[in-house]
């Protein structure tokens, strides 16, 4: 490709973004249309949205509940990490929320990757809302809701690597969560708070923000996917995602795995073509994973992540809600 020809490449796909963004139709504006994918930041959302929306049947709409971004927050006590109880009462923030999964919300950043001109379906990615997650599903309960999980040393790797700040203080802060979940934890959750390092606060925020939402939700409500899982038996992962979502004679194409996603580092293990459920180990210490193991151990997540890259999913049903 001469450098001409690459210009009007990048023209083209420059032009397309913008009438994607701007001038696409949404026109069924009900919750019952929308997916809500979640996860932690760095756990692979991203990617598992393009696999979702492999065929392009979703208008995809990008982290929503950034507050920096979208202005419909600035009026509202609303942070990064924040729970209610799913009974709770708070008009104002579910009328914004109500707002954002009717696809009635149009921003720039949220609609930059979409590709979709005509639709009446929505794929929502967020990476900030895990302890709403029961609350939201209480509010609105035909909307499904999948959550990433990651090995949290792979995460606190790929963190570590982008220099992210972990805040533990805003869990520390709200009382209810801590009468509700995290008092039996309290003590080491401030111990590593006043005296953890950047790594250990990266895993106990991965703990919190997994531990709450699977101890809120029966199994059935939620579908709980394992990015390591989709990376070995892509089949199987798959086939449960898409009958989650009703969707049981999708035929996904195993091989678009290898396509980064639009937020993949040039250091990525599916861009450099390294093991993508082990490349985190050539960076993380055997004091550190050990560290990592007692903390999980904490909270009984080390039943599903442990030494070992691949999760013992079977293991889910001792955690969640009965």
């Amino acid at each position: 490709m001469t450098a001409i020809t690459r210009k009007i490449h990048q023209f083209n796909q420059q032009l397309q973004t913008q009438l994607w963004t701007k001038y696409y139709i949404d026109y069924d504006l009900s919750s019952e249309n929308t997916i809500l994918l979640a996860g932690c930041g760095r756990s692979g959302t991203t990617w598992v949205s393009n696999i979702i929306n492999y065929q392009n049947k979703y208008r995809y709409i990008f982290e929503p509940f950034c507050l920096e971004e979208v202005d419909v927050f600035k009026s509202l006590d609303f942070g990064n990490g924040k729970y209610l109880r799913h009974d709770a009462e708070d008009k104002e923030l579910l009328k914004v929320v109500k707002f954002i999964c009717s696809g009635k919300l149009r921003n720039k950043w949220c609609d930059r990757f979409n590709q979709k001109f005509i639709t009446d379906r929505r794929l929502i990615k967020v990476i900030r809302i895990n302890l709403l997650l029961g609350w939201i599903n209480h509010k609105l309960p035909s909307m499904p809701i999948i959550l990433l999980l990651r090995h949290p040393c792979a995460v606190a790797n790929s963190k570590i690597q982008l220099n992210w700040k972990t805040s533990i203080n805003k869990y520390l802060i709200q009382e209810q969560l801590i009468q509700d979940f995290l008092h039996p934890f309290i003590d080491t959750i401030k111990a590593i708070n006043n005296q953890g390092d950047a790594f250990e606060k990266i895993i106990l925020a991965w703990c919190i923000e997994n531990y709450v939402p699977l101890k809120q939700f029966e199994k059935k409500k939620l579908c709980i996917v394992f990015y390591e899982k989709l990376c070995t038996e892509p089949e199987l992962e798959l086939k449960k995602i898409f009958s989650f979502l009703g969707d049981k004679d999708n035929k996904y194409l195993t091989h678009n795995f290898r396509i980064p996603s639009q937020l993949s580092r040039r250091s990525s293990s599916i861009i450099t073509g390294e093991n993508l459920t082990d490349s985190w180990k050539k960076n993380i210490t055997e004091r550190q994973i050990k560290k990592a193991m007692e903390i999980l151990s904490i909270f009984g997540l080390e039943q599903i992540y442990s030494h070992n890259s691949i999760p013992e999913s079977q293991n889910l049903k001792i955690l969640m809600a009965s």
